[in-house]
């Protein structure tokens, strides 16, 4: 296990010349940043570190209650999902779900509170897909437009 310090930094340099003598073709800043991406994910304390919130102090500790049974929640949740058949599906609804964990506005936390922290990761999902959607939407409208003769 490492901390954030010097040690994680030579490890990660360490990892970063072993992967350029191997494959010489790599950009070592990329695959420095690859390498401490995943040291860093190895790192629990990491895992648990919330944002701080904005708000009023009310909002502020009433929010803080919220988004911890939030976090509590979203623990069991994630026991359950370890035996889930579409693992992708895991994967997104996780990634998901930490976008909904850095939440910084305190309000933000307030309304959610009526809302299990899954059905706001699959709302999120929904409105990243929606989103790629759009994007694909204009290229071909926009495509369309300019056909090649």
């Amino acid at each position: 296990m490492f901390k954030f310090n010097g040690e994680l930094v030579r490890k990660a340099h360490k990892e970063t010349k072993k992967m350029k003598k191997e494959f010489p073709n790599i950009n070592y800043q990329f695959q420095f940043g690859l390498e401490m991406k995943y040291l860093l994910s190895e790192i629990k304390e990491v895992e648990n570190v919330m944002v701080e919130l904005r708000g009023s102090k009310k909002q502020i500790a009433w929010a803080e209650k919220i988004r911890a049974e939030k976090m509590e929640d979203w623990k069991k949740e994630q026991d359950d999902l370890k035996d889930a058949e579409n693992k992708k599906y895991v994967v997104e609804l996780t990634a998901a779900a930490k976008r909904i964990f850095t939440v910084e506005n305190a309000s933000n936390w307030i309304d959610m509170r009526n809302h299990s922290i899954i059905s706001l990761a699959r709302a999120d999902m929904k409105k990243q897909l929606m989103t790629v959607a759009f994007d694909i939407g204009n290229e071909k409208a926009f495509a369309d437009r300019y056909e090649v003769m």
